[in-house]
């Protein structure tokens, strides 16, 4: 999560938007996890969402079906729909959105949205995609890192319990002789 909440900040620096997202697969389910970075004036604030997401339609269903970024100048256009947790409509005009791959697998989504038409240029996007790798790949080696200390944490506590079990055994043998 701090990982992701940096990464949102820093690239909201360098590509303004109303509201920043990224998606990421959970490794324990089939769900996306959505992490928002909205920007209300000069003030950002980060959620982690609660809405988990099987395969969402819209955007980043589109980009995730597709692997391909997505570039909308003029959302009104095409017919997409932004809704919130609770279905509800935004207004948003303008979205650039990205799908994060790693060695050919999908780790997620990283979308960008703008209320204004034509808020994001050619110029941003070509960074962005620059910065995708370096994001899919730190996104993989915390999923690895997650992986690595949940198994250590299994192995604890089975050299916990094998402990336990020597020392109630050889309890019983003292108590034996």
């Amino acid at each position: 999560d701090t990982i992701i909440g940096n990464f949102l900040y820093y690239i909201a620096k360098l590509v303004p938007a109303n509201r920043i997202e990224i998606k990421v697969w959970d490794d324990d389910s089939d769900y996306l996890i959505p992490y928002s970075l909205v920007s209300e004036g000069e003030d950002k604030k980060l959620s982690i969402g609660t809405r988990l997401e099987k395969m969402p339609e819209g955007i980043s269903g589109t980009i995730l079906k597709t692997n391909q970024s997505i570039w909308i100048d003029d959302i009104d256009e095409t017919g997409f729909k932004v809704l919130e947790p609770r279905n509800e409509v935004l207004s948003f005009q303008s979205v650039m959105g990205f799908p994060l791959l790693f060695e050919h697998e999908v780790l997620g989504t990283l979308e960008f949205f703008g209320f204004g038409v034509g808020s994001f240029s050619e110029v941003q996007k070509g960074m962005i995609e620059k910065m995708i790798p370096l994001l899919a790949s730190t996104l993989n080696n915390a999923a690895l890192f997650k992986v690595e200390k949940q198994r250590a944490n299994e192995l604890y506590t089975l050299a916990q319990l094998a402990r336990s079990t020597s020392q109630s055994q050889e309890l019983e043998t003292n108590i034996q002789h």
